[in-house]
């Protein structure tokens, strides 16, 4: 179906109008004869050295990487012609499934056949394409976007001209690199502007048009190999070397230079009766970046030819800030030994100003966040400014740069952060993003201009630039702030050893369908927690109601439970607790007692009221009153009538911040109007100062373990402000190790109670373990800027009773699969705490293994023979544990998805993987402990846990040239592709289409060269 919709669209958009972005009359046919010289050349190189040939490689590449940039800027203009022509770009997968049908149906429309049969295609090839779509036309799955699918073909044509530009400079180390020296031994203070690249750079830096700069980079990368090919250079290793440049100061002071390479145009010259003729002077300069310099030259002048050629995608504009960026470093060079100083011959005496604007600029816009970046445009003014350092702290962005010198009427410095993290919205359709720039820099202080190794630096200053933004969401179909999930507990207080129900219940109120995972976590006594999860589909306008295995609790006290509910990119979340009371044991006996005390808010701020809110039940009609104390003493009390249930709201007004203790008791009135204390419940109340703008608090459920367990941790806010208030910081252990990093990009304005972030943690080792929570609205680190607050809880595992060996807790990591040595590879990584229960003995550990029963969930559902998993390793594999201690054992599986997936149509598959996925893996294993090595016990075990499945990038091939077989992974499937034939959805097909730009893209997939990486 997808070739189809690419063949009819593309004929179309030519019937509009389409025009190739280059003169040359046939790109594609020159794309093959490039590929074919440049494999031919790249083995005679390798195996002769002969300069000749290297010389016919590095222009074989540059042809190679000026037709790919070609090439990349047709699809682009393609893109854009279908677009203004009104061609259907998106088809979702019921639109797919229709067509399909309809062909299963009738046959291919004559339109189509007509099209096919002009771009080659014979009636048998047509016909065999008709069964094929007849016969899996139920099994298309996921949505086709063709204007997506065109974006990232030509990004990829980019990359291949990147990767003609790698063959280039390995042409130039091929031949020189022969027998490179040792590094040479550097001084600090000595690296300046490679002199020998002055003038070339200069003439790039100021050239104004494209094409200008084409030639002043094609110039300089002239130049980069006229340097290395002289008689009078030493290599070195890693691509640098050592040369001599023979200088005069007059020539010297000519050309402005700071430390990180940024030239200005020549000073002028005055005449002076004083200054002595130029006197000669012979150095030795380090360049450790030569061959850098040049592939990054390479690059550069890629992306100039695509610009040239008519590729507008801003991609490239980014890509060339930061390729000119690296050259300006990569031209760096160190001297060897110390040239005189250099003098400047004038004498006006000004202070450097620095001048800073900031712009948030969005990099991705989805239905449900955002992902920008800050552009920092940095200007020196009166004289030269030294910039130590720039630090930015912002709403899912946090950022630091050493910037150096910035000459004062040069160009601006440009300074490009990293992409934020994913900025979520809520109530509204807009994203809010604000933060501050902070720049520490020193001005200039001197004759102007100046040269940095002659002038002096004024005393440090700091600047700070604040930003805000709104972005607004792009439109979606499935609102998330219309589905919910909760957990339903009855009774909730329960008694122990109470049967306790529970329902899942999860609320669509969208109007389409949704799908996703659920994972619900329960603390329970003792032994850490108990874990459900599964998938399920919600209709539109309904609820999904789950009845989960009930549970029941040996202990009173409250324990946390987490729900979550991932549906596409979206998260939805539940949190609270389960009260449990101790049974009296007699369910006939009168009961008069408090079942919940809560206060509203439950961290009060000075001075503010706070409503504490007493639950009070019994069996039969009763007068009673509540009363309660805070640290000693009584601040409320009330009376009333209860028959069942009631609740008391008792009014204070706390006076002092901190933490305050609290007690409430529960009276009945019995005979002569007098009072008797029938229950009570007690605990610790946190009071925030009148003056704070939130309040944080680290909650952990289960406090107590037998041996160890997992534990869940909740981080609460309270927000006092009007506005959102944006958090950093971190949960650390005992140790001060940190367990977990926040980076919260806006609690609501208000909110109370308000959970940022829920985590599981595994909690071993008898004695108390404490974790303590850091926020502040500033940098996430304890420095004393922002408003700071800490929070602290301690989790105890006491001693096992019992003896033998205990499995208490077992976990696994994520799943990531990266592209490496031509397969996408990754490791399953899962850990097993076992302890050791006896008090006096220790217990020796051997033979683990895994069992060949091991399930890796939807993983296994790969076509036969393109997932390969190796051996477990597991560590250690044999060990002792001392008596009431746990230890750790690591296991990892290597996993393997092959790209030689087969094309037949019978082992055809369209899905392999899904990016995001969510797995339950299943892994039974076995050892045998003993006490004394003579009597040794079997033990077995089992790893259970749900992990997600993700991938490297939006759109990974095999980095191999001439490999034959080629694998793309975009966001939701695996597909690959052969020599000489074209695999989609399992069917082989080999193209013939005549001249339109998907002939070279068709073509370009059955070359792996095609593509490295986008």
């Amino acid at each position: 179906m997808v070739i189809l919709i690419l063949m009819v669209s593309v004929s179309q958009a030519m019937e509009e109008g389409f025009v190739l972005a280059s003169a040359a009359e046939d790109p594609y046919k020159e794309f093959w004869d490039i590929l074919y010289r440049e494999a031919d050349l790249v083995v005679q190189l390798n195996k002769t050295g002969d300069g000749n040939i290297a010389k016919e490689l590095i222009n074989n590449s540059r042809r190679g990487a000026e037709n790919a940039a070609n090439i990349s800027s047709s699809i682009w203009i393609a893109l854009q012609e279908l677009k203004k022509s009104g061609v259907k770009l998106y088809y979702t997968e019921d639109e797919l499934r229709k067509m399909a049908e309809d062909i299963k149906r009738n046959g291919l429309p004559q339109e189509t056949v007509k099209a096919l049969k002009e771009q080659g295609w014979t009636d048998s090839e047509i016909k065999a394409l008709e069964e094929y779509i007849a016969e899996n036309a139920d099994k298309i799955r996921g949505d086709f976007d063709m204007g997506e699918f065109l974006l990232n073909m030509s990004r990829a044509f980019i990359a291949a001209g990147f990767k003609y530009n790698y063959y280039e400079t390995w042409a130039l180390k091929r031949w020189l690199w022969t027998n490179p020296k040792e590094l040479p031994e550097l001084k600090p203070g000595t690296e300046t502007m490679n002199p020998l690249l002055a003038e070339e750079w200069m003439t790039f830096m100021s050239s104004k048009t494209i094409e200008e700069k084409l030639l002043a980079i094609e110039k300089l990368q002239n130049k980069i190999i006229e340097i290395v090919s002289k008689g009078n250079v030493d290599y070195i290793e890693n691509g640098g070397i050592v040369f001599e440049y023979r200088s005069t100061k007059e020539r010297d002071q000519s050309i402005r230079q700071d430390s990180i390479g940024t030239i200005t145009l020549p000073k002028p010259k005055i005449p002076s009766p004083i200054i002595p003729s130029p006197t000669p002077t012979t150095n030795k300069y380090y360049w450790p970046t030569a061959l850098e310099a040049y592939r990054t030259a390479a690059e550069i002048r890629t992306l100039l030819l695509g610009i040239k050629y008519g590729n507008g995608d801003r991609k490239l504009e980014e890509m060339l800030r930061n390729r000119i960026s690296d050259l300006r470093s990569e031209l760096k060079v160190y001297k060897v030994f110390t040239s005189p100083s250099l003098i400047s011959p004038f004498n006006v005496e000004k202070e450097g100003k620095l001048s800073v604007e900031v712009k948030a600029i969005a990099d991705e816009i989805t239905t449900s966040y955002v992902r920008y970046h800050l552009k920092i445009i940095l200007r020196a003014k009166d004289n030269d400014v030294y910039v130590s350092k720039i630090k930015v702290n912002g709403t899912g962005l946090s950022f630091e740069k050493d910037v150096d010198l910035l000459v004062h009427n040069n160009e601006d410095e440009i300074i490009e952060t990293e992409i934020s993290k994913e900025v979520y919205g809520e109530i509204s359709n807009t994203v809010k993003v604000k933060g501050k720039v902070e720049i520490t820099y020193s001005p200039i202080y001197g004759s102007t201009p100046t040269l940095s190794i002659t002038s002096q630096s004024s005393e440090e200053k700091v600047k700070i630039v604040e930003y805000s933004k709104d972005f607004e969401l792009e439109e979606h179909d499935i609102d998330p702030k219309n589905v919910s999930v909760k957990l339903v507990v009855d009774p909730n207080p329960a008694r122990t050893w109470e049967n306790v129900k529970l329902k899942l219940k999860i609320r669509n109120d969208n109007e389409k369908s949704i799908s996703g995972v659920y994972q619900v976590k329960i603390a329970m006594p003792d032994s850490g927690t108990i874990e459900y999860t599964g998938s399920v589909t919600v209709n539109g306008g309904t609820e999904k109601v789950l009845l989960l295995e009930p549970i029941e609790y040996s202990k009173p006290g409250m324990y946390s439970y987490l729900v979550s509910f991932k549906f596409g990119d979206f998260l939805v979340m539940d949190n609270g607790s389960i009260k449990v009371i101790q049974d009296s044991g007699d369910s006939s006996s009168q009961t008069l007692e408090i079942m919940s005390v809560e206060f509203s808010p439950s961290i009060p701020r000075v001075s503010n009221l706070a409503n504490v809110i007493v639950k009070v039940k019994t069996s039969t009609a009763k007068t009673v009153k509540v009363e309660l104390m805070i640290d000693g003493e009584k601040v409320a009390s009330q009376e009333g009538q209860v028959n069942g249930e009631r609740n008391f709201i008792l009014p204070w007004r706390p006076q002092a911040s901190g933490e305050h203790e609290w007690v409430v008791y529960l009276y009945e009135r019995v005979a002569n109007n007098k009072y008797l204390q029938r229950n009570s419940e007690s605990g610790k109340i946190l009071v925030a100062s009148a003056d704070s703008q939130f309040a944080i608090r680290l909650y952990a459920s289960p406090r107590e373990l037998n041996g160890g367990g997992e534990v869940i941790f909740s981080v609460k806010v309270w927000n006092y402000g009007n506005d959102r208030v944006s958090l950093k910081g971190f949960v650390s252990d005992g140790d001060g190790a940190v367990v977990k990093n926040i980076d919260w990009t806006g609690v609501p304005a208000n909110a109370q109670n308000y959970t940022v972030t829920t985590f599981t943690l595994t909690v071993y080792g008898v004695g108390e373990h404490k974790y303590k929570l850091f926020l502040d609205n500033y940098d996430g680190q304890p420095n004393g800027k922002g408003e700071e607050h800490w929070s602290e809880v301690t989790v105890e595992v006491r001693p096992m009773n019992g003896t033998g060996l205990k499995q208490i807790s077992s976990e696994c990591d994520d799943v990531y699969f990266d592209f490496k040595d031509h397969a996408y590879r990754a490791t399953l990584s899962c850990r097993v705490y076992l302890h050791n229960s006896n008090s006096r003995d220790e217990i020796r550990i051997r033979d683990i293994a895994v069992l060949n029963s091991y399930s890796l969930g939807d993983l296994e559902n790969m076509p036969a023979g393109s997932l390969n998993t190796g051996e477990w390793s597991i560590n250690p594999s044999s060990f002792t544990i001392p008596a009431q201690t746990t230890k750790i054992v690591h296991f990892n599986l290597p996993l393997e998805i092959s790209p030689w997936i087969p094309i037949s149509v019978a082992d055809a598959t369209e899905v392999v993987l899904k990016d995001g996925e969510f797995i339950t893996v299943e892994i039974p294993y076995t050892l045998g402990y003993s006490y004394d090595e003579n009597t040794w016990t079997h033990f077995s075990g089992e790893i259970y846990d749900t992990i997600q499945v993700k991938m490297d990038t939006k759109t990974v091939a095999t980095d191999y040239v001439l490999s034959g077989v080629m694998a793309v992974i975009d966001p939701n499937t695996a597909i690959s592709f052969s020599v000489g034939s074209f695999k989609f959805s399992g069917i082989k097909i080999t193209m013939k289409l005549g001249f339109d730009p998907w002939a070279f893209v068709w073509n370009g997939f059955l070359k792996p060269y095609i593509l490295e990486h986008t």
